[in-house]
């Protein structure tokens, strides 16, 4: 599938900001899943400093603003062909070695809800990819897709309590129980095709595992499914903090508000 990709995102401040330094993750990479045929990041109120790799292989731009600034935008523009291969990304030999993704972070971190879901497994120690689809269905049964229920600072253990949330709690659940069950799960972030819409509310997020014998594999818990076709990835951590397409900070009063556009559009097979 090929698909054409428009992301616009905006940072207006009441006061005038005088210094800041931003990432942006929002550049695809070539993998075994896709192909980047053409893309660009243009941003604005801001400089570039640098363009490099992090520590997981996810491209980042770096931007700082050096003078008075009432707006920062970015936009990420491009088109990618992607291939449906059942969620199966195989190895990565650019990012860290598996064991790596076994940390817990705070947004991670598995206490008693956690490990109670992942004890709903008939065997809890299995890695395969039906026990993964198992904990899959169990997290997004025991929560709720709901907007504004939680936000990107939300831990799994929080959202299992409330028992609402959206794909990034979906995701950090999933994470927090694969590691608990002594299984490397990671982060991932990117966008996703659907059918009767072109424009998004936001990016999506879902989460791989490494399995023996397949690699990294995909898990869309808030779908149901393993990513296919309609899935552009973008970038891989630990958590949502690894991954947040814009983050940064500024010196500068006031307030800021942030608006957010995305467009994903087929055009063509």
């Amino acid at each position: 599938m090929i698909l054409k990709i428009k992301h616009e995102t905006k940072y207006e401040f009441s006061e005038p900001s005088n210094y800041g330094v931003f990432e942006a993750r929002v550049i695809p990479s070539d993998n075994p899943v896709q192909s980047v045929r053409s893309w660009s990041t243009e941003i604005s109120g801001a400089e570039v400093e640098a363009n490099f790799r992090d520590c997981h292989c996810n491209p980042v731009k770096l931007a700082s603003i050096n003078a008075p600034a009432r707006s920062l935008g970015f936009i990420a523009a491009g088109i990618v062909e992607t291939r449906d291969t059942a969620g199966i990304l195989g190895p990565d030999d650019c990012a860290p070695p598996p064991a790596y993704y076994l940390r817990e972070t705070r947004l991670t971190q598995a206490r008693d809800g956690v490990r109670d879901l992942a004890s709903r497994l008939g065997n809890p120690r299995a890695s395969n990819v039906a026990s993964m689809h198992d904990l899959s269905g169990i997290v997004r049964e025991a929560i709720k897709y709901e907007v504004g229920a939680t936000d990107s600072k939300t831990p799994a253990e929080d959202a299992v309590a409330a028992g609402r949330g959206v794909c990034q709690d979906h995701a950090h659940i999933f994470l927090s129980a694969a590691r608990h069950m002594g299984v490397p799960a990671r982060y991932v972030s990117g966008y996703l095709f659907v059918d009767d819409r072109i424009d998004q509310e936001a990016s999506h997020a879902w989460a791989e595992v490494f399995l023996a014998g397949l690699g990294w594999t995909g898990f869309d818990i808030a779908n149901g499914i393993s990513p296919d076709d309609r899935y552009v990835r973008l970038s891989v951590g630990l958590d949502y903090g690894d991954c947040a397409p814009i983050r940064g900070t500024r010196i500068g009063s006031g307030r800021s508000r942030i608006s957010e556009r995305l467009r994903v559009e087929k055009v063509g097979e």
